[in-house]
């Protein structure tokens, strides 16, 4: 818990692990803000518990909140919503379970001295590629999880997941989140919308998440796009996999025919190329990319809450991925909605997102085709 003293209009906060010394509250007042000594009363709430809560798994390079302003420009920023509130119930173990399948899970290297150029390279066999990380900086880091507080107000871990991704982009990083349930993209899209005059989102789901919205209902994981498309600043939201059937009750409701949307749905992605899936996308954008595991087929991806029948082979969405990496400009991205097994065996759905999130993590590393996969220790061949 944070130490407090309190001044003034504001609440004086200090990290637990560091030492209060009171001669800085004779700093001037915008010096102290600045350095994010003194925070306004209305945060204490958000901040109290924590802003970031880390974790025993962690991807690229793991650094704290506080050294995102010393990050390289573009790197991927990962953190972890572990919240389930207004979703399915059971998708709060995503980032744990994303980041167990990932290839890029940080790993303790047995010698002392932190590794040179070349000395360690990604090898993607499906794909036969090789992919070299930056040597002179990480391209991928990772700050935790989101501090999660039992039964709080959703709007309250949505301001701390705000703030994080308000910090990334003031230092031109790329922010990623692990959900969660699909309501908390919205959080993230606010923050976009405001900081874009334009802005794209590819959006790969069965649902297309555009249920309406009522005073009763609020926020929640079948509507957070229809917020964004309140904002002028989305200027389209493409979406993939769609497949549901639907009853609507037309009583009080309007159709809405927006020029904004395009949509393929499963079906329809079975006869076309990814390039013909993100034909006429405007490439200038800057795009948001929100993936929810239930565009896969349940029967490769039964990990999830709400599972639609049909959908997109593994194959099929990694070649849309990689394709939507390789074309257009991804200025933040997240992966939503897995659970965990409950049996407790292999997690399909975790493991093909975080396959999906390795291929959006090393887009910005340098990538070689890959010459060879058969590797063995020097000491194995005679002098």
């Amino acid at each position: 818990m944070h130490q407090a003293a309190v001044v003034p209009d504001h609440e004086l906060l200090f990290h637990p692990r560091m030492r209060v010394d009171e001669t800085r509250l004779e700093c001037p007042r915008v010096q102290l803000i600045e350095q994010r000594i003194l925070l306004p009363v209305a945060d204490l709430e958000v901040l109290a518990p924590g802003l970031l809560t880390p974790t025993d798994q962690c991807l690229g390079e793991k650094r704290l909140f506080k050294d995102l302003q010393s990050t390289p420009k573009g790197t991927f920023v990962v953190f972890g919503v572990p919240i389930d509130q207004a979703g399915s119930r059971i998708a709060h173990d995503g980032p744990t379970e994303i980041r167990r399948y990932s290839a890029l899970k940080a790993k303790p290297l047995r010698i002392s001295a932190p590794p040179v150029e070349g000395d360690i390279v990604f090898l993607d066999v499906d794909r036969r590629l090789t992919f070299t990380p930056n040597p002179a900086g990480p391209t991928v880091i990772d700050v935790g999880n989101i501090a999660r507080v039992p039964s709080e107000a959703l709007d309250t871990a949505g301001r701390r997941i705000q703030r994080v991704v308000t910090e990334a982009l003031e230092h031109e990083l790329s922010p990623v989140m692990l959900g969660g349930d699909h309501s908390l993209t919205w959080y993230v899209l606010e923050v976009l919308l405001q900081r874009h005059a334009r802005l794209g989102i590819i959006h790969f789901d069965a649902h297309h998440d555009l249920f309406p919205v009522s005073k009763a209902s609020g926020l929640s994981h079948a509507n957070p796009f229809v917020f964004a498309l309140k904002n002028r600043s989305l200027v389209r939201l493409h979406q993939l996999g769609l497949r549901t059937i639907e009853r609507q009750d037309l009583r009080g409701r309007t159709r809405v025919d927006d020029p904004r949307i395009t949509c393929f749905t499963a079906r329809e992605l079975q006869s076309l190329t990814p390039a013909q899936a993100l034909e006429g996308l405007d490439e200038s954008l800057p795009y948001y990319v929100s993936f929810d595991v239930d565009c896969i087929r349940p029967e490769e991806a039964p990990q999830t809450g709400t599972r639609q029948p049909g959908g997109l082979s593994y194959y099929q969405a990694s070649a849309l991925y990689e394709q939507v990496c390789e074309k257009l400009k991804i200025v933040g991205a997240d992966f939503m909605e897995v659970s965990h097994d409950p049996l407790g065996q292999f997690n399909n759905a975790a493991a093909i997102t975080g396959r999906l999130l390795d291929t959006l993590l090393m887009s910005r590393m340098k990538r070689e085709p890959l010459q060879s996969y058969n590797y063995e220790f020097k000491s194995w061949y005679p002098e």
